[in-house]
């Protein structure tokens, strides 16, 4: 009898497992239609409920973190991509989020490491080697800045921010022809 009642047990606490998954799906892609729209409170709060409910999603965090990190709250973006690491540590976007922050942050030798490890990952991310390249252009290393810029523009030739980037890069070495035709081409 007690093999009965355990299973009974096991039973409801699955269906329960099962409800909140379903309820937490549905959420999540209201969180990220709301995100998308530019609804950012909406889906703020629908993020956050998905954290309470227990709906352990690396996105969730992640997406999470790209709200605070947009309205200045670094240290809350830190710690919610640190946890959609934590979650899935084999996602590459969270590694490049949180090296963006940290570039933004002047924290350039992080950011290095963080898109390094986000390439390992996905290596043609164009996201992660512009990341990259903005990383190395502040730590002075503009021969290091130039190619993976480059590399991320072969990967995404329309990325305005790779050309703005370019440009400065470009600039600093003196090549002012070079750095005027990128930053034309970033606009």
């Amino acid at each position: 009898m007690a093999d009965l009642g355990e299973s009974k047990d096991r039973k409801k606490k699955n269906t329960l497992e099962q409800k909140t998954q379903i309820n937490g799906d549905n959420l999540h892609r209201r969180a990220i239609n709301n995100h998308a729209k530019g609804d950012l409170a909406s889906a703020e709060n629908a993020y956050r409920k998905l954290i309470r409910i227990g709906y352990n999603h690396h996105g969730v965090f992640s997406n999470l973190g790209i709200i605070c990190k947009n309205s200045g709250r670094s240290e809350e973006a830190i710690l919610l991509y640190q946890k959609a690491i934590e979650i899935r540590p084999s996602e590459p976007a969270p590694y490049n989020n949180l090296a963006n922050l940290y570039l933004q942050l002047g924290k350039f030798e992080d950011a290095v490491a963080l898109s390094k490890k986000s390439l390992t990952l996905k290596s043609n991310n164009s996201d992660a080697l512009t990341t990259l390249g903005w990383s190395y252009k502040e730590l002075g290393n503009l021969e290091q800045a130039l190619a993976f810029t480059l590399k991320s523009l072969e990967l995404q030739p329309d990325n305005p921010t790779a050309y703005m980037n370019l440009g400065s890069i470009y600039k600093e070495l003196g090549n002012l022809e070079q750095a005027l035709a990128s930053t034309l081409k970033s606009l």
